[in-house]
């Protein structure tokens, strides 16, 4: 019960960083290209490792996507009318793991116009879209999630800096990097202030009613499988 209102929580903070990204990338792209040049590869970044086999897949996903969904009333008329989809359009259908990796193929200059939003290194948006991709399908196929870990790590941030996270023998930090806590920092960078105390607020009540259920686990062990230091709400609360 504990892990199902978790996963609720989690997806539910998640949902509104997918719709933002979504039409921020739009938004950069479209200014940049036009609204149906998405799907012209010259349009992305060829220089990068595997551009042409990353590119050319995300292209045939997106055109998959299109062939499959070609009934729906949105994606009709625009084909009907235009001749064409907007990507502001075709972002209904995308998921988040979808628009991730077309941000991973776009030019630098374009990336780092989306990431500057969140004042960000484009690096390091590309990282967290990407771990908390892995998140929203975890919460939504149902999947335990207190005890997520991954094998992809959530990018150095300077959140692992200010919260003095511990490295042992100086290599990567102790946690907030595969759990459930790296989670919780990458929404840091990617939530409103006022949203991001408002998803601590619930999680910190979500525990208080978990506390007085345990016999033989301890509230402790819990926070442990998912990567909270002890005193994680003042932690996460104290970020900049």
């Amino acid at each position: 019960d504990f892990d199902r209102k978790l996963r609720n929580i989690f997806f539910k903070y998640i949902l509104p960083v997918e719709t933002n990204i979504k039409s921020i990338i739009s938004y950069v792209f479209s200014q940049q290209y036009g609204h149906d040049n998405y799907m012209l590869y010259n349009n992305f970044n060829t220089t990068r490792r595997s551009a042409e086999t990353n590119i050319t897949s995300v292209i045939a996903d997106f055109q998959r996507q299109l062939a499959s969904r070609a009934s729906d009333p949105s994606i009709a008329h625009y084909l009907k009318t235009y001749g064409y989809v907007p990507l502001w359009v075709l972002n209904n259908i995308l998921t988040l793991g979808q628009i991730s990796k077309f941000y991973s193929i776009m030019k630098q200059q374009d990336r780092q116009n989306v990431s500057k939003v969140f004042h960000i290194q484009d690096n390091q948006l590309e990282n967290i879209l990407f771990y908390l991709s892995s998140v929203r399908n975890f919460c939504a196929h149902g999947n335990r999630l207190y005890c997520f870990r991954t094998k992809r790590p959530l990018a150095d941030m300077q959140a692992h800096i200010s919260l003095a996270i511990p490295q042992t023998d100086g290599k990567e930090y102790d946690y907030g990097k595969r759990d459930l806590f790296a989670a919780m920092l990458a929404l840091h960078y990617v939530l409103p202030a006022a949203t991001y105390k408002k998803l601590i607020k619930e999680i910190y009540r979500l525990f208080s009613t978990l506390s007085p259920k345990l016999s033989v686990l301890r509230e402790d062990d819990i926070l442990k499988e998912m990567g909270f230091p002890n005193d994680w709400r003042n932690k996460l609360l104290s970020l900049k």
